[in-house]
């Protein structure tokens, strides 16, 4: 089963969420970015830069 989640905010694809899976990431300040487009630039607007900091 796929849901729709949104949509990237880098190129427009259509983000699903497929077996609990989602295919993308969720952004800084909220939205999604597919997977292509976090491959491409993983750390920009992503929350896993936060990770490594304390």
């Amino acid at each position: 089963m796929a849901d729709l989640v949104g949509v990237c905010r880098r190129c427009g694809t259509e983000v699903y969420c497929r077996g609990g899976f989602l295919e993308g990431i969720v952004a800084e300040g909220g939205g999604v970015i597919c997977l292509n487009c976090a491959e491409r630039e993983p750390n920009e607007g992503s929350e896993a830069e936060d990770e490594g900091s304390a």
